[in-house]
């Protein structure tokens, strides 16, 4: 007995046990009450994330945005007109300043006239004072009446003449004031006092606009997720309130999890990181993953995890996550078993991957910061560029220098190709700060473009130095230089509300605006990444500025010509195997044409940060389509560079406080 009891403990304690694929089920609700104008789905029918399930009413929306259009184009009308009379009476004053200098100059000429007879009259009377003081000298004449009626000219002459002069030059100065003011006139075409109330009229309008539209679009019912529809709750013409449940969908089981079922005897047995074997019923496959997440307490079990459905079962619920991704359906039944050993949770190295990891890639490791560079700056790894000319990855990070030593002081780093930062930063001229440095790409003559986030810092601000967008060139010695910034945040304030629905970020959503990624565009251009905002579904968003040149010369986004060049939809997984919606985090388009795109978690994930890698094989401007490189749980990539070693990359990690990390990978097959 005692025998056969030891076998059962062996066989029990390592027996099977049931799992089903994890699911979710989305209660899709309006937002907002209204009358179920239609309903585009059917029981049972597959949608995609963001589709359209329903629409509610919105004829009132409709009508309140016709009016304010209506009252726009009337604003936009009197804008114009107001721009003609402005017009029109400038040309009245060019013509009024034109008679004003036609006067000045024939006063002028008249005064000049007149100190040349005053000056010529003077020399006369003098030459007639010297012949008499002559004669008088020789004695051959005496003083006559006429000697004192020449006293007399002589004195008026020289009144005359001394206020000839600064007649000549009130007048002169007068013609100069007129022409300069008339050059001013005839240059100024803006009209901008005239036109400032109109244009904030057309703001405001604009922005009432925006919020409609916004409430437009809320009333779109779309699926938040990829699933199924596992109920219609309300019809056409049937009124919804908010909060109402309208469709419920089914997700897919796009987190690659698995539910096991444990019962008491080994619920407390199994630890996060325990090694699980998961086989699909029916199917000769055999998928490894470990724990990731146990269910805080013991209860009922569901029904897919009891062996007669009607008995019920006491047990622990355990989250498994998979090691490789796999098609799974919702509710679709495993059977796991659980070995015992653990993966130890700090696994950087072996994350998430849609293949087995290749022997040529390397595992993340730490960077090496030596302690005279630590002493001098913090150091946070947020973007990387290969110089060929100093035989360095040149760094940017986040924060320099110490609170009290040299803060955000304009420094880069240098590092070996082996992840060894050298003893001191390279010194920038031409700034004296900056903060938050996200991005670094390749410039034209061995230079590099380095930008700024522009989001807003802890204590929300976001002071100019977090706005930078300059180009670095090399200098003497072991240094930059840096031509003016240009501060981009603050440029786009002040654009128009249709350029910045244009570029992705209007309604509001510019407050929110995060810049991590950076990438050289041939033939001169620039990508840059946004990790906030995502679109309005859930993508995230890459700009184009087509001649970075022409924006650090003349300071405008539209010499530089800033565009939204595509959407493209990333996520991240983190360690609890959750995926979460990504923005970018760093850019990098290989020579054969593919483009890299390193995703963290956007600004509206809680909890610990995620990162991933994705490629896209042939990026061209629209939505791109990328597929999974690899998932970093708990790790953030922000930089990534092309590497000295043929067809490598080099990806560095923002850690925070922590000790930064880097590996080196080989570029994504095509």
């Amino acid at each position: 007995m005692g025998a056969a009891g030891l076998l059962w403990y062996d066989t029990a304690s390592n027996a099977p046990v049931l799992a089903y694929a994890k699911s979710a089920k989305y209660r899709v609700a309006a937002t907002r009450p209204g009358r179920v104008e239609a309903v585009s789905v059917t029981l049972g029918q597959a949608v995609e994330a963001g589709q359209v399930l329903a629409v509610l009413d919105g004829r009132d929306l409709e009508a309140k945005i016709a009016v304010l259009e209506a009252e726009t184009a009337r604003v936009k009308a009197d804008r114009e007109a107001a721009a003609v009379k402005a017009s029109v009476a400038r040309q009245l004053l060019l013509q009024r300043m034109d008679t004003a200098a036609a006067r000045a100059e024939r006063d002028l000429v008249r005064a000049k006239q007149r100190r040349r007879v005053h000056g010529a009259q003077l020399k006369a009377l003098r030459a007639r004072r010297r012949q008499l003081d002559e004669l008088l000298d020789a004695k051959l004449t005496t003083r006559a009446r006429s000697d004192g009626e020449l006293k007399v000219q002589l004195a008026g002459v020289r009144e005359e003449l001394g206020a000839a002069k600064p007649e000549v030059q009130l007048l002169e100065e007068q013609l100069v004031a007129v022409r300069q003011r008339r050059v001013s006139i005839a240059a100024d075409h803006s009209h901008k006092g005239l036109l400032a109330p109109f244009e904030a009229k057309m703001q405001v309008l604009n922005r009432r606009i925006d919020g409609l539209l916004a409430e437009r679009e809320r009333l779109l019912i779309r699926a938040p997720v990829k699933g199924r529809v596992s109920r219609v709750s309300l019809r056409r013409g049937e009124v919804a309130s908010t909060g109402m449940a309208v469709v419920t969908i089914v997700s897919d089981n796009v987190k690659n999890e698995v539910v096991a079922c444990l019962d008491e005897a080994r619920a407390l047995a199994v630890k996060v990181g325990t090694k699980v074997e998961v086989r699909p019923k029916g199917a000769n496959l055999v998928l490894s993953g470990r724990v990731v997440m146990l269910s805080p307490k013991v209860g009922a079990l569901p029904v897919q995890c009891r062996a007669e459905p009607r008995k019920e079962v006491w047990g622990r619920e355990v989250i498994v996550a998979l090691d490789v991704p796999t098609e799974l359906v919702a509710g679709q039944r495993f059977v796991a078993r659980f070995d015992g050993a653990e993966i130890p949770h700090r696994d950087m190295a072996r994350a998430s991957t849609p293949a087995a990891v290749s022997k040529r890639d390397k595992a993340v490791r730490a960077l090496k910061t030596p302690p005279k560079l630590a002493r001098m700056t913090r150091f946070e790894a947020s973007g990387l560029s290969w110089v060929e000319q100093l035989s360095r990855y040149v760094i940017v990070s986040d924060d320099t220098g110490h609170k009290r030593s040299n803060d955000d002081a304009a420094w880069v780093f240098t590092m070996d190709r082996e992840g060894n930062l050298d003893d001191e930063p390279l010194v920038v001229t031409g700034i004296t700060e900056w903060s938050d440095l996200e991005g670094i790409a390749e410039a034209p003559a061995g230079g590099l473009w380095v930008i700024s986030s522009s989001s807003r810092s802890k204590k929300g601000r976001r002071p100019e130095k977090r706005q930078v967008f300059t180009r670095l060139m090399p200098a003497t010695g072991r240094s930059f230089s840096a031509a003016p910034p240009v501060l981009l945040y603050t440029l786009l304030q002040k654009s128009s509300p249709q350029t910045l629905r244009d570029l992705g970020v209007g309604g509001g959503a510019l407050e929110r605006l995060n810049i991590e990624g950076l990438a050289a565009y041939p033939p001169s251009g620039l990508l840059i990444g946004l990790k906030a905002p995502l679109d309005d579904k859930g993508r995230a968003q890459i700009w184009h500025l087509r001649y970075p040149e022409r924006l650090i010369d003349e300071g405008t986004l539209e010499a530089g010509e800033l565009s939204l060049w595509a959407t493209v939809k990333v996520s991240c997984s983190d360690g609890a195997g959750i995926s979460h919606p990504g923005g970018v985090a760093e850019l990098l388009l290989l020579p054969d044409g593919g483009l890299v795109i390193a995703a963290t978690t956007s600004d509206k994930t809680k909890g610990s940060p995620a990162g991933a890698l994705w490629y896209v094989r042939h990026p061209r401007a629209g939505h791109l389509s990328a597929r999974l490189l690899r998932n970093f749980p708990s790790l953030k990539p922000e930089g990534l560079s092309k590497s000295p070693t043929a067809g490598q990359m080099m990806v560095v990690f923002d850690r925070g406080a922590q000790e930064q990390a880097w590996t080196e990978l080989p570029w994504p097959r095509r």
